[in-house]
């Protein structure tokens, strides 16, 4: 999951980077002098100059903008959420790795740290299209240690 909110900041910073510039050139002003061949020229080059100093200061200040956003909604909207996925990367790791043929499924588990692990009652049992069932779990079922 960690991957995958890495990937999601940097995809919102480059669509930031990317909405940025394409503010800046479209609010460049023309140039004056109307739409002949040097004036036009002289235009670009002056136009690329400006972009070489002033860009690189004004997207890096939007992309730490950025960041100090997500930072703040990670502390307060999503702090649950950011919870969550800290809790689930042990879980994740070794479902991963129970899934792989050359893992053995139990030794696997036996390394997972736990004092006790308690699975809720099975509920009722709804069948689904497709051939699917979904099962709802709550209530104490079943506590188990590592002795099994």
């Amino acid at each position: 999951m960690m991957l995958k909110s890495r990937a999601l900041l940097v995809i919102g910073a480059m669509a930031g980077i990317a909405i940025l510039a394409s503010l800046y050139f479209r609010t460049e002003p023309a140039p004056s002098e109307g739409p002949n061949a040097s004036s036009m020229r002289e235009y670009d080059l002056e136009r690329t100059e400006n972009l070489s100093t002033q860009a690189p200061q004004t997207i890096k200040a939007a992309v730490v903008d950025l960041l100090e956003e997500r930072r703040q909604l990670d502390e307060t909207v999503w702090a649950r959420e950011v919870a969550a996925q800290k809790h689930e990367e042990t879980i994740v790791k070794y479902w991963d790795r129970m899934l792989r043929p050359e893992d053995d499924k139990y030794a696997v588990l036996a390394e997972f740290p736990f004092q006790t692990i308690t699975l809720d009652a099975p509920g009722e049992t709804t069948e689904l299209d497709w051939g699917i069932k979904r099962t709802t779990f709550g209530g104490l079922g079943e506590t188990l240690d590592q002795e099994g």
